[in-house]
């Protein structure tokens, strides 16, 4: 899972540029050691004032992606959140917890964190979640049609 991919994700209400965001708060916590009874408001209120605020970075800097860790291990997920979502959201923590404090724009950019498919299914998850739960929050239309995306896995070559 690279941060490019993580970028696009937010781009579509997840996410929003996770590697452009202000100065860091300092050591981070453990994605698991979070709340798990925050407010849908609270929740969506501060992951969307956190997204609305990285948008005008011009470019990526490690300690505000680890402020965004912090601002929201510190509210923490809504109970109405899947198990595997939440798993996502503690993974998410964690791995941008394991991003280098002086890490530069490009290696920001190049960051690959090392994590399992499951995992990343996981992570993936916690987008999902955060694009329906704060969907109005993060200004995404409420009457968007849905499409059904192909599975990759049962896609046939027609060469």
């Amino acid at each position: 899972m690279s941060l490019t991919r993580l970028r696009r994700g937010a781009a579509a209400g997840s996410l929003v540029l996770l590697a452009s965001m202000a100065t860091a708060c300092g050591g981070g916590d453990d994605g698991a050691s979070t709340p798990d009874d925050a407010s849908s408001d609270d929740f969506c209120s501060t992951y969307s004032d956190i997204l609305s605020g990285i948008g005008d970075q011009e470019e990526p800097d490690a300690g505000a992606i680890k402020d965004f860790a912090d601002q929201l291990a510190e509210v923490g997920t809504p109970e109405n959140i899947s198990e595997e979502a939440r798993e996502g959201f503690e993974i998410f923590i964690d791995t941008i917890n394991d991003l280098p404090d002086d890490a530069s724009a490009a290696e920001i950019e190049d960051f690959d964190p090392d994590i399992s498919d499951e995992d990343d299914a996981k992570v993936d998850a916690f987008f999902e979640y955060t694009a329906t739960e704060c969907a109005e929050a993060l200004g995404i239309p409420s009457d968007l049609p849905s499409a059904e995306l192909p599975d990759d896995s049962s896609s046939e070559s027609t060469e």
